[in-house]
């Protein structure tokens, strides 16, 4: 007889699900069905769209990727979204903006410009294309083109986090919602339509995923990686003035993507269409503080030239 397995399974549909052991011709079954359930088009193979979508469904999956917020996370339960754990220098922002030349354009201009730009056929840029986009934002010639260009490659090789070479719209997005101006209407409806990959109007579970863990996680990231390596080899962080920005825990990332997106889905359709992003956009203290993040850490030049 093989060896018993022990499966333990948690669901919100259920105050108390105990502890089950199935044999090993329960547990084949058992992975069967999920990946019938997993395979939506039936094609016998689950590409990573299916799976996001399953995985997000299922209680017991989602509650496995949750493990480690589980245990090691209960200090964080007061806030899930891990408010105010990014900090970034305001030395830093202003020895950027000194040194880049960088001067704030509307989303919507570079949006339109980025829509002209030729790109592969899944939609990503490459960094020559990259830096051609945002070559307005760094007009001034404070620096050489040589200076200029490793900026944006900078930039591009922070958001490029599988050394791909390429971004795709999603990642583009993070970069030009940090440096670019705009009200936070217009962002949340640029963000939507930069992840809607297959231009259906709405978002699935896999799309929601993507955008949820590029914008708060990825993108905070970028933030604190690119003012950093402005600042000084003598800066002390615990004297200095320093700009406060909420960040998702990334070990929680998948699991808080899955409770924003049933908040997201008003109508439970099982998909977000552009209308609830920008309402659940607006209501969501993550995502408020996202859409702000470029007054919130450029504001300080503002503050400078008062």
């Amino acid at each position: 007889r093989p060896p018993r397995s022990t499966l333990m399974r948690s669901s919100a549909a259920s105050d108390v699900y105990k502890r089950q052991e199935y044999g090993a011709y329960d547990v084949r079954r058992i992975a069967l069905n999920a990946f019938l359930a997993a395979d939506a088009d039936g094609s016998g193979s689950i590409d990573f769209g299916e799976f996001c979508n399953w995985a997000l469904a299922d209680p017991m999956v989602t509650d496995f990727f949750a493990t480690h917020a589980a245990v090691f996370g209960a200090h964080d339960d007061d806030d899930a979204l891990g408010a105010d754990n990014v900090q970034v220098a305001v030395a830093g922002v202003r020895a950027f903006a000194a040194q880049s030349g960088y001067r704030p354009l509307p989303l919507a201009e570079l949006a339109a410009q980025l829509a002209a730009v030729p790109r592969a056929p899944d939609g990503s840029l490459h960094a020559d294309q990259f830096a051609a986009l945002v070559a307005p934002l760094f007009p001034a010639a404070t620096r050489s083109a040589d200076e200029q260009r490793e900026l944006s490659d900078a930039i591009f090789g922070a958001m490029d986090a599988d050394d791909s070479g390429s971004l795709d719209a999603g990642e583009v997005l993070c970069a030009l919602n940090l440096l670019c101006s705009g009200d936070a209407e217009g962002k949340a409806r640029a963000c939507f339509a930069a992840f809607d990959a297959d231009q259906s109007g709405s978002l699935d579970r896999a799309e929601f995923l993507q955008l949820f863990v590029t914008t708060l996680v990825r993108s905070r990231a970028l933030l604190e990686e690119l003012m950093g390596s402005f600042v000084g080899e003598d800066f002390d962080a615990a004297s200095a003035d320093m700009i406060a920005l909420a960040k998702v825990n990334a070990y929680r990332a998948e699991a808080l993507a899955a409770q924003a997106f049933e908040e997201a889905d008003d109508d439970n359709s099982g998909s977000v269409d552009v209308d609830e992003f920008v309402r659940f956009a607006a209501e969501s203290a993550a995502f408020k503080n996202l859409f702000s993040t470029h007054s919130l850490v450029f504001g300080v030049l503002e503050q400078q030239q008062e």
